[in-house]
């Protein structure tokens, strides 16, 4: 598909959605399910003739919900043996457990209306300690392994967003709150496979983490900057001790270096951004190395522009 055709194609699918109508879901699925399966057919067939495409839109009211897991042994069994279940937690006085999560997302089209359900387990990798970027508990996915449902790599800036999000949410815990070494414990687990793969010669991180020497990765403005902030902070609130700043020091060398310019007109410009990445849709985001590396890479992505500007602020802070 063109791209002019596929915005095109994606503007009318989302002119489709009217949150009034929300409502109404449940009628037309109870209608659908009425209506007989030749007439059934022959409206899907007639639909299709009017776009060679079919995509969905997901309404504004969808639901997502956690659910401790009762069965470990079970949801383990569903991990291929190089992984693990990790501990999670939903409220802050929450003592950290197994959980599962379910998505049920309200979808419409001009074809269908429907629910689709997503099933996510939180594991590491032992060999690595790296996060995986997601898991398809049918195996049905097309970037699912067919016998493990993992996605197959490690993209740095997913696992970037997890570091940022532990610290930023512990700056609203009180200081006594009995819970935070247990966070700790799974930050700093996160923060020493990551240190492991930093690149030796610049201090960066490659778009995928752990295949530095593969032809065609590169080093990652966001996930570099993700990486320093989390470093940094940590330092800075003293959840690691100082002996981590020369990973600090030695990031940020190489972001100024590696990855920053300065214009003819004194403007700071920072260089090599993954634009976007994902999993799913109808553009085939399989999960593979090629994808992660072939996804545009810009400028001054605003997700590498703002944990730049928030790692500097961190790191001002050590020097």
């Amino acid at each position: 598909m063109e791209i002019q055709n596929e915005e095109k194609f994606i503007k009318g699918v989302e002119s489709l959605i009217d949150p009034m109508e929300v409502s109404n879901i449940l009628f037309f699925q109870k209608l659908k399910r009425l209506l007989p399966s030749k007439i059934m057919k022959r409206f899907l067939y007639s639909a299709s003739k009017k776009t060679p495409y079919i995509g969905f839109a997901i309404d504004p009211y969808s639901l997502f919900l956690f659910f401790r897991l009762s069965n470990i042994d079970y949801a383990k069994s569903l991990l291929p043996d190089r992984y693990e279940l990790a501990k999670s937690r939903l409220f802050d006085d929450d003592e950290p457990d197994y959980y599962m999560g379910i998505g049920n997302l309200n979808t419409r089209a001009s074809t269908f209306w429907g629910t689709r359900q997503e099933v996510y387990l939180i594991a590491t990798d032992k060999k690595t300690g790296l996060l995986y970027h997601a898991w398809d508990e049918s195996k049905q996915m097309y970037w699912a392994n067919p016998k493990t449902g993992q996605s197959p790599n490690f993209w740095s800036r997913a696992i970037g967003w997890f570091g940022m999000g532990i610290l930023d949410s512990l700056d609203f815990f009180p200081d006594n709150h009995p819970k935070i070494n247990e966070i700790l414990n799974i930050f700093i687990s996160m923060l020493d496979s990551v240190i492991k793969y930093m690149d030796k010669k610049t201090g960066l991180w490659y778009q995928v983490t752990d295949q530095g020497g593969r032809e065609g990765n590169y080093f990652e403005a966001s996930a570099s900057c993700m990486f320093l902030y989390s470093i940094s902070k940590a330092i800075n609130k003293g959840f690691i001790n100082k002996s981590y700043k020369k990973y600090a020091d030695k990031a940020f060398n190489g972001i100024i270096n590696e990855l920053i310019k300065i214009e003819d007109n004194g403007i700071i410009t920072i260089t090599n951004c993954c634009q976007v990445a994902g999993l799913g849709g109808n553009n085939r985001r399989d999960g593979s190395f090629e994808y992660y590396i072939n996804e545009p890479v810009i400028d001054n992505d605003r997700k590498s522009t703002g944990s730049f500007i928030s790692a500097c602020l961190e790191y001002e802070k050590l020097i």
